[in-house]
């Protein structure tokens, strides 16, 4: 895998207005191509925002939707994740991300578990997705899971047993502990599990480590914070099938 530049774009949506979130999208893609990034990440809905609920089924787009071809011609100079609500063959709606690169969609992740308790009520609204899988792009073998995807042992093993090395995780979660003297609550909840699949499905490292990768590849590096946009440079991510399937009831929880 090449050594690469990748970019986080933090935004905040407007709800329910796909043209306004289109162009903030493009603004921060040209912004990323004048920074030499070689990948830029959206978050989780980044083109409709996160609490559609009966927003659903008009702002949802399908693959080829004339709407997104700014954004595939962009494509051809940084790759893009960019969130959004697909409307799948036989009119379901998911809560998608999509891979961009070389002007074309290379993959699209629909989102497998939706949290539905608390301040969540995904599973009323959209479809839940049926599988995970890993695809090709110019900058190494990844996969996509989707905020609470991620809080499921399972997604990442099966990513990594695909041959993922790295997997792209676009979030809209809430958070708490914001602006406190302690380190924001969310960031290190979420350091923390990427720290155990890394040591799950990462190389071994001694203590007894087991790992599906190779020795030679070392996790990522910790980002920093710079401008509007999170870097981070990696060497090689193995992480953790073609299309493996997903068993889920739909609802949150350890299974």
């Amino acid at each position: 895998m090449r050594r690469s530049r990748v970019a986080v774009a933090q935004m905040a949506p407007i709800l329910g207005d796909v043209e306004k979130n289109l162009a903030l999208h493009e603004k921060a893609a040209r912004e990323a191509i004048s920074q030499s990034v070689n990948l830029l990440v959206f978050p989780e809905l980044s083109l409709t925002g996160y609490f559609l609920k009966d927003q659903v089924t008009s702002v949802a787009l399908m693959e080829q939707a004339p709407a997104l071809d700014v954004l595939r011609n962009l494509s051809h100079r940084v790759a893009m994740v960019v969130g959004f609500v697909e409307e799948a063959p036989g009119h379901r709606f998911h809560n998608a991300a999509a891979y961009l690169e070389g002007g074309e969609i290379r993959h699209i992740h629909r989102k497998v578990y939706l949290p539905t308790y608390g301040i969540f009520d995904e599973q009323r609204y959209l479809a839940a997705g049926a599988s995970i899988q890993a695809f090709d792009t110019a900058l190494g073998r990844m996969a996509i899971l989707i905020c609470e995807d991620l809080w499921h042992p399972a997604t990442a093993g099966i990513a990594a047993w695909d041959g993922a090395e790295i997997i792209l995780c676009p979030s809209a979660s809430p958070g708490r502990g914001l602006g406190q003297a302690e380190p924001f609550q969310n960031a290190s909840t979420w350091e923390r599990v990427i720290r155990a699949y890394g040591e799950r499905t990462g190389p071994a490292s001694g203590g007894g480590r087991r790992s599906s990768a190779p020795r030679d590849r070392p996790w990522p590096r910790q980002a920093t914070w710079r401008k509007s946009f999170w870097w981070s440079r990696w060497r090689g991510a193995p992480c953790v099938g073609r299309g493996w399937p997903i068993r889920s009831s739909g609802t949150s929880g350890w299974n």
